[in-house]
């Protein structure tokens, strides 16, 4: 989960612009939701969509005991009739989907994976820096 910190704090450096909101609990992290938005959390995904329904951010945490991080990423590219699968220098992996309009990030925090959807950039940017920057474990 330290790499959750990381994570946020890299999305933090990005934004000189953020808005808190209300901070909400979930069962393995907490998040600030902005005002105009709704979480829902189901089952390992946290999914917060503005309200107007033009952006979306998701987070989700799962285990990784029988497949590796590169097979999760495959498994979730494939069932978002997502692009080819790229590999940062960190290990992580990203595609992206829905026209290039949602754009994905898939890390490993121990023995666990993280993977964040963000769609609606373009309307959102700022707010949906701000919620995952805001993002902290519990």
């Amino acid at each position: 989960m330290k790499r959750i910190i990381f994570l946020a704090l890299i999305i933090l450096a990005l934004s000189a612009s953020l808005s808190y909101g209300e901070v909400q609990e979930f069962t393995k992290f907490t998040m600030d939701i902005p005002e105009g938005w709704t979480a829902k959390e189901d089952g390992q995904t946290v999914s917060v969509t503005k309200n107007d329904e033009t952006a979306l951010v998701s987070v989700t945490i799962g285990p990784l005991k029988i497949l590796t991080l590169e097979q999760v990423a495959e498994a979730f590219r494939e069932n978002l009739g997502g692009t080819k699968l790229e590999k940062d220098k960190d290990g992580s992996y990203k595609f992206s989907f829905n026209d290039g309009n949602a754009r994905t990030l898939l890390s490993q925090t121990g023995e666990e994976y993280i993977f964040f959807v963000m769609d609606g950039i373009n309307t959102a940017g700022d707010e949906i820096i701000s919620i995952l920057s805001s993002l902290k474990d519990k």
